[in-house]
């Protein structure tokens, strides 16, 4: 955890302009929302469909679907096509941020 901090910490010592502060600001804020956050931790475990996550969450899909396509639209998670059905994915950086944030409450 230590480590962490420290990272944390040159990373904000190293930010040169207010653009870095607005985008850290937006990042925080998607994270800020309960439903979006769940998906993100459910998808550090594996790929899910809509359908999947919505039955999962007990929310419907279409609530599903609108908070994906902020993630999408963030590169926080990626989508891929099997046949008919889209499974999404968490993109990497984002997992390892979520995987070492939920340690912090373990």
């Amino acid at each position: 955890r230590h480590s962490c901090v420290c990272f944390f910490r040159k990373e904000i010592n190293k930010m040169n302009s207010n653009e870095e502060v607005f985008q850290m600001s937006d990042f925080f804020r998607i994270l800020g929302n309960t439903t979006r956050l769940k998906i993100l931790i459910m998808l550090v475990k594996k790929e899910y469909s809509v359908n999947e996550l919505a039955q999962s969450l007990n929310i419907s899909q279409s609530s599903v679907s609108h908070q994906l396509k902020i993630l999408n639209s963030n590169k926080m998670v990626a989508k891929k096509r099997n046949g008919k059905m889209i499974y999404y994915k968490i993109n990497d950086v984002f997992k390892d941020f979520i995987e070492i944030s939920l340690s912090f409450f373990q």
